[in-house]
């Protein structure tokens, strides 16, 4: 709760400062065109653009480190989060079974299987003795394995650390869900 305050004020902070900052450069942004045009300020707003701004600029340092440790403990619970959410998808996933199986009685999982001939005369019923050949332990995991529908980050380093310095929420991994009718 109180992260999401922290969030917002940060956010609005910095939009303020750089909405400050367009006035002392004689700019302004442009909502139908969506840039930034030309514009003249009277001697009032820019006397509260100046005190608007300076205030902010002062409580900046104040708000941005409420806003590091909050997120920074926002983070740390979303990389445990993941790691949760990792280990229960590879328990979930991994063979064990199988994998036991292999190492107890890997006659049971077989690849194939080879025929010897025992004996071979003239006249009598030949002889074969069959083999199994065991599967190896990495084909049982690769075969055996269930597949996964785990939602790993989209985002790469360069976005998570332009939504941190925006002041945007970081949310943790979730798992995607299928409409089914």
């Amino acid at each position: 709760m109180f992260l999401c305050v922290c969030v917002r004020l940060y956010c609005l902070k910095i939009y303020g400062l750089s909405s400050l900052w367009r006035l002392f450069r004689g700019k302004k942004w442009n909502v139908l065109r969506q840039r930034v045009d030309s514009c003249s300020y009277d001697l009032d707003q820019l006397f509260i653009g100046t005190l608007l701004f300076t205030v902010l600029l002062f409580l900046l340092p104040t708000t941005a480190l409420y806003y590091l440790v909050f997120t920074l403990l926002r983070l740390v619970v979303v990389l445990f989060q993941g790691v949760l959410h990792l280990s229960v998808d590879f328990i979930n996933s991994f063979p064990l079974f199988a994998v036991a199986l292999r190492i107890t009685r890997s006659y049971r999982l077989a690849e194939g299987v080879k025929f010897k001939v025992l004996c071979e005369e003239p006249g009598t019923a030949l002889h074969l003795l069959m083999e199994i050949n065991p599967l190896k332990s990495s084909t049982v995991v690769q075969l055996y394995r269930t597949p996964t529908y785990s939602c790993y980050p989209k985002d790469s380093w360069a976005a998570l650390a332009k939504k941190l310095f925006v002041g945007e929420l970081i949310y943790p991994w979730r798992h995607k869900t299928t409409k089914t009718d």
